[in-house]
């Protein structure tokens, strides 16, 4: 809805517009993914692992 509006309130060019929307799509996702692979490898790091606890004699 938002690029149509562009198209039609500011006359910009359609493939300007749905370029600059495939564009940040991309971006978007590509940041998504980096930073939320980031977060669950942190994330992992701070849970234990099975097994990792051992019984004082």
């Amino acid at each position: 809805m938002v690029l149509i509006l562009d198209i039609v309130i500011y006359s910009q060019l359609a493939n300007y517009v749905f370029t600059q929307g495939v564009i940040a799509m991309i971006t978007n996702a590509i940041s998504a993914g980096v930073i939320g692979s980031l977060l669950l490898l942190v994330y992992s790091k701070t849970r234990s692992k099975k097994g990792s606890l051992s019984q004082k004699d």
